[in-house]
């Protein structure tokens, strides 16, 4: 009998917490804490908060996580962003599956998210270019082009206030050889040189809506992706005050 993975406190005593395994197994654990997942925004918060203290960059920048916002797809090829996915909150063991993908009803995908998104919104003159893969695509950002990523309407998406995206992307850009000695000098790079950590997977093969969670991962390779919730992965459950399946949840 394979044995139960400890989840533990993540720093910060214990306001934030890791939960190690499948999606459907450790969300409902997770909830029933009176936590959340945290979004894309709030990781990046996290690791630009870091500075020198190394428990928190082996946490935070030094491996991936997956994330509590999500990307909805629809078989017609049309996607939509949904941050702090309340079907991801709800989901557990039982819900509805094919294979490793996590079915979506309908209903759910005409009404979340504010914006919706075909693959020729994605790339184009933003700056990035594009490689077909089995399932999808993926976008890949040229150094040369901050602008690509600014501009891009899923990190925008994403990532709601500029200010905080701005800042990340220069932190990125430009202090990455300086945290991990990895020579990342822009002036090294030609105006070609693809973005790892700023990629994005756009899988669009299907004949069903599924939601995945984006994930982001570690600082190495960096890019985001949608990640099955049926997959094994980390989460980090934030304590919130919410109301939710009855529970009342304190900071």
């Amino acid at each position: 009998m394979a044995q139960e993975k400890q989840n533990t406190p993540f720093g910060d005593g214990e306001k934030y917490k890791l939960f190690e395994g499948y999606g459907i197994v450790e969300m409902p654990k997770l909830v029933a804490e009176g936590r959340v997942p945290l979004g894309v925004s709030q990781i990046m918060e996290k690791r630009l908060e870091c500075g020198d203290d190394s428990p928190k960059l082996q946490n935070y920048w030094m491996a991936g996580l997956n994330t509590g916002d999500a990307i909805l797809f629809h078989p017609s090829g049309r996607m939509k962003i949904d941050l702090n996915s309340q079907y991801l909150l709800k989901m557990d063991s039982e819900s509805p599956r094919f294979s490793n993908e996590l079915l979506l009803p309908e209903e759910y995908y005409s009404q979340a998210g504010e914006e919706e998104f075909e693959k020729k919104d994605l790339g184009g003159n933003l700056g990035y270019s594009t490689e077909e893969t089995g399932s999808g695509f993926w976008l890949y950002p040229r150094f040369s082009s901050r602008e690509a990523i600014i501009e891009s309407p899923i990190w925008r998406n994403l990532v709601r206030d500029s200010s905080l995206l701005e800042e990340y992307v220069d932190y990125v850009f430009f202090e990455k050889n300086l945290l991990f000695g990895k020579g990342w000098e822009p002036s090294s790079y030609s105006s070609d040189q693809r973005l790892p950590s700023f990629s994005l997977e756009i899988p669009t093969k299907g004949n069903i809506p599924t939601i995945k969670n984006w994930f982001i991962e570690k600082f190495e390779s960096g890019y985001l992706c949608p990640n099955s919730p049926c997959y094994e992965r980390r989460l980090v459950g934030e304590v919130s005050k919410i109301k939710y399946k009855g529970a009342i949840i304190y900071e």
